[in-house]
Formats: structure tokens, C-alpha cells, sequence
């Protein structure tokens, strides 16, 4: 299961003019490597031409800051989620047993 995180650009953000620009990630958590993964990253926001569209964005553009702060991102986001802590729609009790049971493999429970 993928989940989506967005995140608006702020000042610092990025190195070229992307600030109030929305970013949208999708996500998972890895069950060979027990990390989140970045599936794919998107930018909203103006185009070369200065149209507003959906633009295809890699993490690998980002800045090393930028990089390390967006994982973090999405590890509180994930963490929100699993622990129902944060305002995110509603987890299944088979997600919520599968995230459980993930996380008791984890950490040998």
C-alpha cells in the first residue's frame, strides 16, 4: 500500500524558483529493507513556459538538505498514520494488523 504526502515549497526549499509550488509523494514502507521508499514525486505548480501543470520531479534534484528533510517528512507522516496521531483518512483493520505485524517482526515482538 502507497500513501501520499504533500508538501508545499517554502523560500529555501529548492535552489531554483519553486517556492509556493506543491509537492506530492507517494510513498511506501519497503518489506525487503523495512524503509520507506519514494515511489514518485511530483511538482504542481509553473512549468518552463509558466504554465501551471503537473511537473515529474526526482529526489535525486534535491538538494542533500533538501533530501534529508523530505525523509523525515515522510517518516513523521508514516508514523502519523501508523499510530493515528496525525488528521489522515481513516487506516483498515487489515492495514492496521498488517502495519502491527510489521512492526512486531521489527523489532521481535
Amino acid at each position: 500500500m502507497t500513501y501520499v504526502f504533500k508538501k508545499q515549497f517554502g523560500r529555501t526549499d529548492s535552489s531554483t524558483n519553486f517556492e509556493g509550488d506543491t509537492l506530492i509523494v507517494e510513498y511506501v514502507m519497503s518489506s525487503v529493507s523495512n524503509e520507506l521508499k519514494i515511489v514518485e514525486m511530483t511538482r504542481v505548480g509553473e512549468d518552463e513556459f509558466g504554465n501551471v501543470c503537473d511537473n515529474f520531479h526526482r529526489f535525486n534534484w534535491m538538494s542533500k538538505q533538501g533530501q534529508l528533510e523530505l525523509m523525515d517528512d515522510l517518516e513523521r507522516d508514516f508514523m502519523d498514520r501508523a499510530c493515528k496521531t496525525g488528521i489522515h483518512s481513516p487506516m483498515s483493520d487489515k492495514e492496521e494488523s498488517y502495519l502491527v505485524g510489521k512492526m512486531e517482526v521489527a523489532y521481535g515482538l
